[in-house]
């Protein structure tokens, strides 16, 4: 599928890529050992009206870290480390579809450390 000329936000990019391939939201991580077992699954918040929590908690720390909403929880307080590991784990699922969709390509992705 051609993508869109002017792709705005992320709703927009996630548009085209489960039109891609549109497993992403289902795929799912592990962290492996030594590291406690923990399961994510980044991109199944998506839908075309919001975004995953953890993309709309990045949001929030990179453009009002200062801020204080309703909550009254520092939106700074949104950097810890479940967001950053959905993070990493959304970059690792990206980065494996891709090299699966170079296929005969000579590129191949170094095994991670930290998902399985």
């Amino acid at each position: 599928m051609k993508a869109p000329s002017k792709v705005k936000n992320i709703l927009q990019k996630m548009t085209v890529i489960v039109n891609v391939d549109p497993k992403i939201k289902d795929q799912r991580v592990s962290t492996k050992y030594p590291y406690e077992i923990i399961n994510f699954v980044p991109f199944a918040g998506f839908d075309s009206e919001s975004a995953a929590g953890w993309w709309q908690d990045y949001n929030l720390v990179k453009h009002f870290r200062a801020d204080v909403p309703e909550k009254g929880i520092p939106n700074y307080q949104l950097a810890h480390l479940k967001n950053v590991m959905n993070a990493l784990a959304a970059l690792y699922i990206l980065c494996q579809n891709l090299y699966k969709l170079l296929g005969e390509s000579d590129l191949q992705l170094e095994p991670s450390k930290l998902f399985e």
